[in-house]
């Protein structure tokens, strides 16, 4: 673990916060009403606890509620699948797999499997796309496969990796834990034990400086991105900020915009999802047929527990980062009053001569 970026350099690449100086008075007090809002929501089920609104690269908003601060890490759970998505689109770039290879070509649990064995036809396309066919079921009960993997398993990736498969490869899409697991496996397989603890930090979180973020692995050493994923959530946000800058970063590439274009494009069986990313673009053809209809296409989200929520707008210039603690039978929150509510005020922000505050 890196240690958290200096306090005497600006957001993201570093942790000072600025008061906007220049800020038209009207646009201040407009923006901390939808702020207000958001932490007095009249649900008894919603409950923010932190909001971070990031415009046009600039911390424009962050507010904690008590007991926590802009150190505090934050358990994204799912949301891990967003860090899968940049290291596997970082090996990609590399040269050093591609999508379409089989899976068990770097997964030796699978390499002595018989040539007829269905499990040989998922590629790494399939595991990014949770079309993979393989049986795993994602509920939190006490027997579930998801139970086991998170809280029995000495070895997570072998243990999804023993599932059968239920239907042919590319025909389903099944949310699955299991799938992010073998995708960490494949990336410390590729890299190598001796590389696999420092990949993670040098390829993105260095780049980054995500350097309040931690990933707890199993006992057999592979990193449980699905669950046990801890960051601030001005770390949160920086990510969100390497898709809304289409994979740049501090002015250097990190992701390639073919990897952003293959990893934003619908899973055939499942419009909402693409490469281990969530979408708000519909069916092809039919973007009326999108979630939320009053955000634009190219949204992109991370979802994990309690309604904790990163959402990236990248014609918006906007990156939101929720902290929430929901008792939602729906643990996806809904961005879109929030987001709505923003527009207006976005281009006479974007105007101004920007600094970051904190209410």
């Amino acid at each position: 673990r890196k240690s958290p970026p200096p306090r005497d350099i600006p957001w993201p690449l570093g942790e000072m916060v600025f008061i906007p100086p220049k800020l038209d008075v009207s646009v201040t007090d407009r923006l901390k009403r939808v702020v207000d809002a958001m932490f007095l929501e009249a649900s008894t089920t919603r409950n923010t606890r932190g909001l971070l609104l990031v415009h046009q690269g600039s911390l424009i908003v962050e507010r904690y509620a008590p007991g926590l601060n802009h150190m505090s890490m934050v358990s994204g759970a799912f949301m891990g699948a967003m860090i899968v998505n940049a290291l596997i689109g970082v090996l990609v770039d590399q040269k050093r797999i591609s999508v379409t290879d089989p899976a068990y070509q770097y997964l030796s649990c699978w390499q002595g499997t018989d040539e007829v064995d269905p499990r040989r036809l998922i590629t790494i396309d399939h595991l990014l796309r949770m079309t993979s066919g393989l049986q795993f079921g994602e509920r939190t009960t006490l027997l579930s496969d998801l139970s086991h993997l998170l809280y029995n398993c000495f070895d997570a990736a072998a243990y999804a990796a023993n599932h059968r498969v239920l239907e042919e490869p590319g025909n389903r899409w099944q949310l699955s834990s299991g799938s992010t697991v073998l995708l960490a496996k494949i990336i410390r397989e590729v890299v190598g034990d001796n590389q696999y603890l420092h990949f993670t930090r040098k390829e993105l979180f260095d780049k980054l400086q995500m350097g309040n973020t931690v990933v707890e692995p199993d006992p057999s050493g592979t990193f449980l991105f699905p669950a046990y994923t801890y960051a601030s959530a001005r770390d949160w946000a920086r990510l969100g900020l390497l898709y809304a800058q289409k994979g740049m970063f501090n002015g250097q590439r990190v992701l390639s915009e073919d990897w952003l274009k293959y990893s934003t494009s619908p899973t055939t069986p499942a419009h909402h999802w693409g490469a281990h990313l969530w979408l708000n673009t519909g069916r092809p053809g039919y973007p009326s047929s999108r979630r939320y209809l009053r955000l634009p296409t190219d949204a992109v989200f991370a979802f994990g527990q309690q309604g904790c929520s990163l959402v990236v707008i990248p014609s918006r210039s906007l990156v939101v980062m929720r902290i929430g603690q929901d008792i939602a039978l729906d643990w996806q929150w809904d961005p879109t009053t929030l987001v709505t509510s923003l527009e207006p005020l976005l281009k006479a922000i974007g105007d101004s001569p920007q600094r970051s505050s904190t209410w």
